[in-house]
C-alpha cells in the first residue's frame, strides 16, 4: 500500500508559474496588464514596458528632444511613447527659440553664435578693424563689413577666410586703379555679398587669383579694366589652376583696351575647375587692334555652367574668336544657357563664331544662342569649332543670329570636328545650316528649323527680348520626352525650358 502511494505522488509535476504581460498589439512587448500562469497563451509575452499597447508601431518608451523653435535640433531631453510632434532625434540647439540658431546653420554676421560651437566666429570691419586688410592680416577665420565704401587693395591671406558684406552694392571694395581689387595666391577663400570694383590691371583687375581654392556668391565685379599695350587677360576676374564656384554673380561694365590682345572681358579661368550657377555677364566691351577671344568669357579645363547668362557684351575692333564665350581643351557642360545680344562691328574680322570651341568636348542642354550679330562675310553665326571639338546639342535653340554681318552656319567646324544634335532649333540667317564640318553631324531626331516665336523680338536692342515661348510657338513641348519641364510636363526647347530652369 506504502509502494503504491509513493507512485502517485511520483507521477504529480506541478509547473513552476511565470509572470506574463498581456500584448494586445501583437509587437512582442506586453504592457502593464501581467497574469501568472504555468504557460502563457498567445497573446501574451515575458517582456513588460510597452508604453502604447494599442499601437503595433510603438513598444519602449524613447528619449528624445524638444524643438520649440522647429529647426529641426532639440534642447531639453523628455521621454516620449514613440515619435510626437514638438521632438526630434537630435538634440544640441543652444537656442531653442531661434530657428536660424542651430549646429548645421552656417555663421552669419550677426554678432551670434549661429552655429552653436561656442564661439562668435566673426570680426567686424569698421568695428573691429578699421580696414579689411587689417583684419586679413590678423587672419581672422570670418571678416564682415558694414554698408558703405571701402577704398582698398586687398590681398588675401594663406589661411582660410570668409569675407561677407551686407551684400552686392551695399558692400563696395573700391580698388586704388593702381591693381587688382583682390589678389590671392594658394589660397582658400569665400568672398559674398560683395561689389569689387576700381581696378585697374592687365589680368584680374576686379579679382586676380593663382592656385585658388574659391567661392563667391552674391558678389557683382563692375566698373574694372584693362588699358595695355600688350595684353588684357580677364578683366572681371582672372584665375589660374584655381577651383571656383560661382554663384550669383554678376560681372558686368568692365572693359579692356589690349593693343596685342583681350581675353575674356568679364572673367578668364585657365587650367582649373571653374562651376558658375545662376550667374550674369553683361555689357562688358573689349577693344583690341589684334584680336578677341572670348567678348565676355575666356575658359579652359572643366567648366560647369547652369543658368547662366552671356548678354550685350560687345567687341569694339579687331579679329574675333568668340564674340561671347570661348573655350579651349577641357569639358564643357551647359544646362539654361541663354547667349543673347552680343555683337562686333560689321568691318571686324571673326575667326570663331558667336561661341567657340577650341579642342573641347562641350554639351549645350537646354540652350538658347539668339540674336547675336556677327561681322560681314563671317560664316558661322552660331557655334563654331576647332581642334577635334565635339559638341552635343540638347533642346537647344540657335536662331536669329547674323544681324548686320548676316553670317551663314549655325554650327561650323574644321574636319575634325563633330556634331551630335538631337530635339534643337536650328535657324540660321543664311542657306548654309552646318559649314566646313565635313558630314561629321549626326542628327538623332527632334531637330527643327523654324521660327522660334518668342514673346518679344524687338528690333532695337535683343538685350532687351523676352525669350518666353508662345503659345504657337514650336519649341513648346517639343524637347527631349525624357526630360520635364518644371511642371511636369514634355521639355521645351530653349532656355527657359527643363527639369534646371527656373
Amino acid at each position: 500500500m506504502l509502494l503504491l502511494l509513493v507512485a502517485c505522488i511520483a507521477q504529480v509535476d506541478p509547473c513552476a508559474k511565470q509572470v506574463f504581460f498581456i500584448d494586445a498589439d501583437g509587437d512582442g512587448v506586453g504592457g502593464e496588464r501581467l497574469s501568472i500562469q504555468c504557460h502563457g497563451s498567445e497573446d501574451m509575452v515575458s517582456v513588460s514596458g510597452d508604453c502604447d499597447d494599442t499601437d503595433a508601431e510603438v513598444a519602449l518608451a524613447q528619449v528624445r528632444f524638444e524643438d520649440l523653435d522647429g529647426d529641426g535640433w532639440g534642447a531639453e531631453a523628455v521621454e516620449v511613447c514613440g515619435p510626437s510632434s514638438g521632438t526630434v532625434e537630435v538634440n544640441g540647439d543652444c537656442d531653442d527659440t531661434d530657428p536660424q540658431v542651430h549646429p548645421s546653420a552656417g555663421e552669419v554676421c550677426d554678432g551670434v553664435d549661429t552655429d552653436c560651437d561656442g564661439q562668435v566666429a566673426e570680426a567686424r570691419v569698421p568695428q573691429d578693424y578699421a580696414t579689411v586688410q587689417e583684419a586679413l592680416d590678423a587672419e581672422e577665420p570670418w571678416i564682415c563689413l558694414d554698408e558703405g565704401v571701402f577704398g582698398e587693395d586687398l590681398v588675401l591671406p594663406a589661411t582660410p577666410v570668409h569675407v561677407q558684406g551686407r551684400g552686392a552694392g551695399l558692400s563696395v571694395v573700391e580698388g586704388s586703379g593702381e591693381g587688382p581689387v583682390i589678389r590671392g595666391q594658394d589660397s582658400v577663400a569665400r568672398l559674398e555679398g560683395l561689389t569689387l570694383s576700381g581696378g585697374r590691371s592687365p589680368q584680374g583687375a576686379g579679382l586676380y587669383g593663382l592656385n585658388l581654392d574659391l567661392e563667391l556668391v552674391d558678389v557683382e565685379i563692375t566698373d574694372n579694366a584693362c588699358e595695355s599695350e600688350s595684353q588684357c587677360h580677364g578683366t572681371g576676374f582672372y584665375l589660374e589652376a584655381s577651383e571656383a564656384w560661382l554663384d550669383g554673380v554678376w560681372i558686368h561694365g568692365n572693359d579692356a583696351v589690349g593693343a596685342t590682345g583681350v581675353k575674356g572681358v568679364a572673367g578668364m579661368s585657365l587650367d582649373g575647375w571653374l562651376r558658375a550657377q545662376d550667374c550674369r555677364f553683361e555689357d562688358n566691351l573689349a577693344s583690341s587692334g589684334d584680336h578677341t577671344a572670348g567678348g565676355a568669357l575666356y575658359l579652359g579645363g572643366a567648366v560647369s555652367l547652369r543658368r547662366v547668362s552671356v548678354v550685350g557684351n560687345r567687341v569694339a575692333i579687331g579679329n574675333t574668336w568668340g564674340s561671347a564665350i570661348h573655350h579651349r581643351d577641357g569639358i564643357l557642360e551647359a544646362d539654361n544657357l541663354a547667349v543673347l545680344g552680343n555683337s562686333v562691328p560689321a568691318d571686324s574680322s571673326m575667326g570663331c563664331g558667336v561661341v567657340c570651341l577650341s579642342g573641347s568636348r562641350a554639351s549645350v542642354t537646354q540652350g538658347a544662342l539668339v540674336g547675336n550679330e556677327v561681322s560681314d562675310g563671317e560664316d558661322c553665326a552660331g557655334v563654331r569649332m576647332i581642334g577635334r571639338s565635339q559638341l552635343d546639342l540638347v533642346n537647344s535653340d540657335i536662331s536669329l543670329n547674323g544681324g548686320a554681318g548676316q553670317g551663314q552656319g549655325v554650327v561650323c567646324g574644321d574636319s575634325d570636328s563633330y556634331l551630335m544634335s538631337s530635339y534643337s532649333n536650328l535657324l540660321p540667317p543664311g542657306d548654309e545650316l552646318f559649314v566646313d564640318l565635313d558630314q561629321r553631324v549626326e542628327l538623332l531626331g527632334g531637330v527643327i528649323n523654324e521660327p522660334p516665336l518668342y514673346a518679344s523680338v524687338t528690333d532695337d536692342d535683343p538685350r532687351d527680348w523676352d525669350l518666353t515661348l508662345t503659345a504657337g510657338s514650336p519649341l513648346v513641348d517639343a524637347g527631349d520626352p525624357e526630360l520635364l519641364d518644371v511642371d511636369g510636363s514634355r521639355s521645351d526647347i530653349g532656355v527657359l525650358g527643363g527639369p534646371n530652369a527656373e
